[in-house]
C-alpha cells in the first residue's frame, strides 16, 4: 500500500499540542481548514472509487478467463470422457452398491451409480403434524418488527411496552455508531 503524508496549507503555529512522535495534530478550527479537509476526503473518495473500478474490471477479466478455461477443458475432454465411459462398459469392473470402477496404470475410471436424493416438500409438515407430530420442529421467535415498534426505553438497558408500561426482558441494546459523510 502506498503511504503518504498530507501537507497542510497553513503555518505550524496554527497547530496545537505535540503528539508522542513530536508532530502536532491537525485541528479543524476555521472554514479554510474545514474546506481543505473536506476536499481531501472527497479526493480520497474519488481515488477509492477509481481503485475499486480497477478491482472490478480485473475481477471481470478473471471471471472471463475462468469461464474460458472451463470451456476449453470441456471442449478438450468431453469426447474423451465419453469414449472412456463407453470403454468401461465393455470391461469387467469392480462394483459396489454405489459405484463401478476400473483401474488403469495412470488413472482409475469411476462411474458413480445414479441415486435418488430426497428433500422435504411443502406438504410434509402437514402430513407429519397429522400422523407423527413428534417429528415436527417448532421454532419460536419474536415478531421483532412489531415488537420493536411497541417498546420504549425507560432507563439504561430497561425497556417497556409502550401501551401497558410492562417491563420487557430479553432486549439487548446494540450501539450503532453514527456515520459522517462528506458529499
Amino acid at each position: 500500500m502506498d503511504e503518504y503524508r498530507l501537507s497542510y496549507p497553513w503555518e505550524e503555529a496554527d497547530m496545537e499540542e505535540i503528539t508522542e512522535e513530536g508532530k502536532k495534530p491537525f485541528i479543524v478550527d476555521n472554514d479554510e481548514k474545514a474546506d481543505w479537509a473536506a476536499r481531501v476526503v472527497k479526493e480520497e473518495a474519488e481515488e477509492r472509487d477509481r481503485l475499486l473500478a480497477l478491482v472490478k474490471a480485473e475481477r471481470e477479466r478473471l471471471d472471463a478467463r475462468e469461464k474460458e478455461i472451463k470451456e476449453r477443458y470441456i471442449r478438450n475432454t468431453d469426447y474423451l470422457e465419453t469414449q472412456l465411459l463407453s470403454y468401461m462398459a465393455s470391461v469387467k469392473t469392480r462394483d459396489t452398491p454405489t459405484q463401478r470402477s476400473y483401474a488403469l496404470l495412470n488413472a482409475k475410471l469411476v462411474y458413480k451409480l445414479p441415486k435418488v436424493d430426497i428433500q422435504p416438500g411443502e406438504a410434509l409438515v402437514g402430513w407429519l403434524e397429522a400422523n407423527r407430530p413428534g417429528l415436527v420442529k417448532v421454532e419460536k421467535k419474536p415478531d421483532w418488527e412489531t415488537v420493536k415498534k411497541s417498546i420504549v426505553q425507560i432507563g439504561e438497558g430497561v425497556y417497556a411496552m409502550s401501551d401497558t408500561g410492562e417491563i420487557v426482558d430479553g432486549i439487548l441494546p446494540k450501539e450503532v455508531p453514527g456515520k459522517f459523510e462528506v458529499k
